[in-house]
């Protein structure tokens, strides 16, 4: 098991950091962060807020940590998942969920087969069978329809390419190119198989992304599906969902725990959601612990501006939890606007790095990047890299001389979105001033906090204006590999869509290399590759590393059990979550 930073906040500040395993109970334990007064018990309504609303709620189309936790946990049973563990988990803890296993490779790692529990059943009460999950996963190849997800299936699925690099099969309503996708995945009975085109050691950890998750066909209605979960978890949704502010979830009575490896313990009895609070307002309500506050558990971590506050408060002081996470902040560039290269490593150079971690609130929220977008979470990933020379504080003189040897007139005008919030409306403030005293001239386009941000900066259309913009990413397992090829592989950039590749990088050799690591048995070898392509990225300035974030979060004070998962988006852990 890897060892995780946990990091303990009292009194004024952070008192001290420990190096502990990952624990907090096994594969759907009790324990947790939340308050004592004996074991858990089932009933009562948990609230649980978010500043911003989900993106997506249609597994296939869900890419964003907190809405993959929720999903996974509540309305859907994926082939493999991970327990409601703190801290950062190795590979080896990866358990059967949907499945009764972890699967079952072939020897040269390119055949999985996973079998199906018994008793799974859709909230309707028909079974959930193999072929709703072998449809399930069908449904990413619709690149017009099914956006926002991960690609995992189109890009590792012995399926061939078309000329232009995208996959033959454009998914099921289409059904062009359905032979070849009835080659690469089989049911036969229980079991569904699936044949990849290289081998992948980690392929039942993709297993464990909502895009391999089970959808039945009779109730799918393409791109108007995404706010209409049909669920085979724990929970189901009463009414509607308002994408706007949320709904609420209550018991599937067709559930049955026994198809569960043990993992859901699904105690309350409803879940009310609300999203699209301000995080301050969110945060002032969990630090003053009143009304249905004290039933409150949020996705938002507490506002920069808030922790202090929080820390001095002796009631608040003892529900906060502050621990790293696996995100990087980093800023992309859309290379379809921003050609010259020199241009590109100028805006480099002059990023402010300490600042913008200072800004974005400092040890309880953010550090400066040290190295590429790999995270120090990866520590075999992870490698200490400063491709301009320019420091944690930047260097605007050394940028504005290579403005001037690229021969641009300055000030040079850019674009800049980010999503907006009071924190990160400060944070943009500092970006453009620093980057003036550079020679560059910023315009900020802001996305309000709430928006679906990241649907706007997978579409061509929203960044045609757009020349450099804030991202952030965590890996979606414990190996690089789930890092380099979802951010910079150009099989996904596509008309309607740059999925996960916001810059449009399109390199054939770079992508090829990609493909050959994947056949890396060894893991460190592999980890070591993915880092060396992290870094040509970087030097090539696709993409620039800012900083690594640390979460802080507050909770009511009548929750127990409360769980920060890295494994389940960083968020608290709604498996193992109650109130009193």
């Amino acid at each position: 098991m890897r060892p995780t930073i946990r990091k303990t906040v009292a009194g004024a500040g952070v008192a001290a950091l420990a190096l502990t395993l990952a624990a907090c109970g096994g594969g759907g334990g009790d324990s947790g962060g939340g308050e004592s007064g004996g074991a858990p018990q089932k009933g009562g309504t948990l609230i649980l807020r978010n500043f911003a609303t989900f993106e997506h709620l249609d597994p296939q189309r869900t890419y964003v940590g907190a809405a993959l936790s929720f999903i996974n946990r509540t309305l859907s049973q994926t082939l493999t998942t991970f327990p409601a563990k703190e801290g950062a988990l190795g590979s080896d803890e990866l358990i059967g969920d949907a499945a009764t296993d972890t699967g079952k490779p072939s020897d040269d790692l390119k055949t999985w087969s996973f079998t199906l529990r018994d008793g799974l059943k859709w909230q309707d009460g028909k079974e959930v069978t193999c072929e709703d999950f072998r449809y399930g996963a069908s449904r990413t190849f619709a690149t017009d329809q099914i956006t926002g997800g991960p690609n995992y299936q189109v890009q590792w699925l012995d399926i061939p390419t078309a000329k232009d690099g995208t996959s033959v099969y454009k998914g099921p309503y289409k059904k062009t190119g359905q032979a070849a996708y009835d080659k690469a995945v089989t049911c036969d009975g229980k079991t569904i198989t699936y044949k990849l085109n290289s081998p992948h050691a980690d392929f039942n950890m993709a297993v464990n992304m909502g895009a391999f998750s089970a959808f039945r066909k009779d109730k799918d209605e393409g791109a108007k599906s995404d706010f209409k979960p049909f669920s085979n978890g724990p929970y189901k949704l009463q009414g509607t969902w308002n994408k706007d502010k949320g709904g609420i979830l209550v018991r599937n009575d067709q559930w049955d725990p026994k198809a569960d490896a043990g993992l859901r313990k699904a105690y309350p009895d409803k879940i009310d959601v609300r999203l699209g609070d301000k995080t301050e307002t969110i945060s002032q309500a969990l630090i003053s612990d009143s009304g249905d506050a004290k039933d409150t558990v949020s996705y938002s971590r507490v506002a920069p501006s808030m922790v202090s506050t929080a820390q001095s408060s002796a009631n608040a002081k003892k529900r906060l939890v502050t621990d790293v996470a696996p995100y990087t902040d980093y800023l992309f560039f859309n290379l379809t606007k921003m050609k010259n290269a020199k241009v590109r490593e100028a805006v480099a150079t002059a990023f402010d790095k300490q600042a913008y971690a200072t800004t974005s609130g400092g040890e309880t929220a953010m550090e400066p990047a040290t190295g590429g977008v790999i995270n120090p979470t990866l520590p075999d990933a992870f490698a200490k890299f400063d491709p301009f020379d320019a420091g944690a504080k930047g260097d605007p003189a050394k940028a504005k001389q290579m403005l001037q040897e690229a021969g641009v007139k300055t000030p040079y005008p850019l674009t800049y979105t980010y999503r907006g919030s009071a924190t990160q409306d400060k944070v943009s403030a500092g970006i453009q001033e620093a980057l003036k005293k550079a020679g560059f001239d910023i315009k900020l386009k802001k996305v309000p906090e709430s928006s679906d941000y990241y649907a706007k900066v997978q579409d061509p259309k929203f960044l045609a204006d757009v020349d450099i913009g804030w991202g952030s990413w965590g890996a979606d397992w414990p190996s690089a590999s789930t890092v380099v090829p979802a951010l910079y592989t150009g099989q996904q950039v596509e008309k309607v869509s740059r999925g996960q590749n916001y810059s449009g990088f399109k390199d054939a050799d770079f992508d090829k290399r990609v493909r050959e690591n994947y056949s890396t048995t060894d893991p460190k070898e592999a980890e070591k590759k993915w880092t060396e392509l992290d870094q040509e990225v970087i030097e090539k300035t696709v993409i620039y590393p800012m900083g690594y974030n640390t979460f802080t979060y507050l909770y009511g004070s009548n929750v127990k059990g409360f769980v920060f998962n890295q494994a389940q988006g960083a968020c608290v852990d709604l498996a193992v979550i109650s109130v009193k």
